[in-house]
């Protein structure tokens, strides 16, 4: 036995041993076997907890309140961290408010009525969800307008959107206050969807200031052609070029119109939250229609001249613009914001009032109706069909 301790000394365990690292080569009747430090048996982890939770007593902390233990689960771990605030942290914050309200701030000269605090509401209020739920609760009606709900979303703020709406199943006042008279039926609000003066003007003056330019374009290529012996051959007329300068001129003023029409028609009936967005396309199509429209008449107006005669102004180009620069223009104006103010009320319903029930009713203004409109006259319809 000393004879082996020595050798394994001398040569394996040394500091100048030179077969250390290898492996022994043991005499009869001995094994090696592997000495191990188990943390289980040494009981380190529940030794390590003990020590957390000392500490976490010493500052009168609850220990599951800022480390997760076994078995905590999602709604646990949410009321912990509500009651490190509220049972843990609270008092301390409080000394320390105490401490900048009694002293700091006098020292800095601070107004008596002003005074220091925590705000630790965002760290122990419920969800948004939980929160509307419990003050709806409270107060027995919704609490926050439309506004100030698309505010916390992001999302910017609808016109009429400040009111803040109680559901019809809602009472408000004592019961002792609430009238016995049986309900009676309220007449029916109505709108016409007639445009004003200064809007026919408005669209009138568009047509005027179109024709003004297509003539100081067209004459002089007409008379060019008119020497050469016949303007039949139509090289002086761009259809597509007119038809783009007008719509451009119409779209953006009956836009505007059109929009105007639609929340004065949603205000007489008490309603908001018309989208002038979903109308632009629609506005462009009807400036298309009609600059088409108007300026195939004046070429085939322009096409039935015979000759070239300044005074005659029913037989010369230049007639022809006089013509259009004052009657055409003042009823294809006219006509047009017809047609927009009908639209934007229509459309106004659809957006805002889809389940309303609403009518519309042909009403005939004109001293010289067509037949055909003034047989209709009365004629109610749902909003959303057509008329006979």
């Amino acid at each position: 036995y000393q004879r082996f301790k020595d050798t394994w000394r001398n040569s394996w365990a040394g500091a100048d041993s030179s077969d250390g690292g290898g492996t022994p080569i043991l005499e009869d009747g001995m094994e090696i076997r592997q000495v191990q430090f188990n943390s289980r048996d040494a009981q380190w982890a529940d030794a390590k907890k003990l020590g957390r939770e000392d500490v976490a007593g010493v500052y009168h902390i609850n220990p599951a309140l800022i480390w997760p233990g076994s078995g905590q689960t999602y709604a646990s771990a949410k009321d912990n961290a509500r009651a490190l605030y509220n049972e843990a942290l609270a008092p301390m914050l409080m000394q320390v408010t105490e401490r900048i309200n009694h002293q700091l701030l006098p020292m800095v000269g601070e107004d008596a009525r002003h005074y220091v605090v925590y705000d630790i509401t965002i760290k122990t209020e419920g969800t948004f969800e939980e929160k509307i739920s419990a003050l709806m609760s409270a107060a027995g009606a919704p609490v926050i307008t439309r506004n100030e709900a698309r505010a916390k979303l992001d999302l910017p703020a609808l016109e009429g959107g400040d009111v803040l709406i109680t559901p019809l199943n809602v009472l408000s006042g004592q019961p002792n206050t609430l009238s016995t008279k049986p309900r009676t039926k309220s007449a029916p609000k109505k709108y016409k969807a007639t445009p004003s003066d200064d809007e026919k003007d408005e669209l009138t003056q568009v047509y005027r200031e179109f024709f003004k330019h297509q003539r100081a374009v067209l004459l002089p290529k007409l008379g060019a052609e008119k020497k050469k012996g016949s303007v039949k051959d139509a090289e002086w007329w761009n259809q597509e070029r007119w038809d783009k300068e007008l719509t451009e001129s119409l779209y953006p003023v009956a836009l505007k119109q059109s929009t105007e029409h639609a929340r004065r028609t949603l205000a007489q009936l008490g309603a908001s939250g018309y989208s002038e967005e979903r109308t632009e396309a629609f506005i462009y199509s009807m400036a298309q229609s009609r600059a088409r429209m108007v300026n195939s008449k004046t070429y085939d107006q322009l096409m039935a001249v015979d000759d070239w005669d300044d005074e005659d102004e029913h037989g010369s180009y230049s007639g022809v613009f006089d013509l259009a620069e004052d009657d055409r223009s003042e009823s294809a104006g006219a006509a047009f914001a017809c047609a927009v103010a009908g639209f934007a009320a229509i459309e106004a319903v659809k957006q805002c009032l889809p389940q309303s029930g609403a009518t519309k009713t042909w009403v005939v203004t004109s001293s010289n109706p067509r037949p055909e409109h003034e047989a209709m006259d009365g004629e109610t319809v749902p909003y959303g069909e057509e008329f006979s």
